[in-house]
């Protein structure tokens, strides 16, 4: 695993909201300010792909990602 899936994983575990690929790359900007945002979405593909993090889609916003541990997600219709 790079050092940059590295960050965003530890940015993803500490935070306290489902965050958006944008907000990960402010965050990881923080740490690497080298970092492009082609590189959170490619890191968050191997993530997602290897099982690391889990990928929230609601029709009409963008993607957020979480942490792995067990919760529910509701989404309200109305």
């Amino acid at each position: 695993m790079t050092k940059n899936a590295r960050y965003i994983l530890e940015i993803i575990n500490s935070a306290e909201t489902h965050l958006t690929a944008e907000q990960i790359y402010l965050r990881l900007k923080e740490k690497n300010e080298k970092a492009a945002l082609a590189t959170v979405y490619n890191n968050l593909s191997f993530l997602y792909r290897e099982g690391f993090i889990r990928k929230v889609s609601v029709e009409g916003c963008p993607d957020r990602f979480d942490r792995m541990t067990r919760h529910d997600h509701i989404v309200c219709r109305r």
